[in-house]
């Protein structure tokens, strides 16, 4: 599908990017596109059905390297959501790692260049966010005690 100009969703995409700095990426044509920012990769995922869905993400930023970790993830993640607007954190059960994005309507896509300043800075506050939730929960928590090391028990 495509827009008044007759641009596909995907070649508006790649003009964007191209025009905001960014080097954009066809992974698959139609259907996904990467672009780097501030050292990080990003993904959009086009759905020629819908091209009026922006559906960006920031793929797997952060591992979940435990259980404890795992269902820390999941309280933190709704607290997040609870207080970002638009923001999606996904929690990839089977790779067991964090993704920030942002899924909206839009009305067009010409309105798509109006907004992306702000997609990108919604996922980073909610990048932001979940990590200072994460440490903070992590902090709260009660750790196990370690034992004394052998040299400072006494034996009485």
């Amino acid at each position: 599908m495509s827009d008044a100009s007759g641009w596909t969703a995907e070649q508006i995409w790649l003009n964007l990017l191209a025009d905001e700095g960014y080097r954009p990426r066809v992974i698959d044509t139609g259907k996904v596109l990467t672009f780097k920012r501030e050292g990080l990769n990003y993904l959009v995922l086009l759905d020629a059905r819908d091209p009026e869905f922006l559906h960006l993400i920031l793929p797997r930023c952060w591992p979940l390297e435990s259980d404890v970790e795992f269902a820390r993830a999941f309280r933190v993640v709704n607290k997040v959501h609870a207080r970002i607007k638009v923001a999606r954190i996904l929690i990839d059960e089977d790779d067991r790692d964090i993704s920030f994005g942002v899924e909206l309507l839009l009305p067009n896509l010409n309105s798509l260049g109006t907004i992306l300043p702000r997609v990108l800075s919604i996922i980073d506050s909610a990048r932001r966010k979940f990590t200072t939730t994460m440490q903070e929960a992590a902090a709260s928590e009660v750790q196990p005690c370690e034992d004394e090391p052998s040299s400072n028990r006494s034996d009485n």
